[in-house]
């Protein structure tokens, strides 16, 4: 389902962006 692997996408850009900061 996209909705999933839209929302799994969005949960690592955050990690990503908490890891940045």
């Amino acid at each position: 389902e996209p909705l999933v692997k839209s929302g799994y996408g969005q949960y690592l850009l955050d990690l990503l962006e908490r890891e940045r900061r």
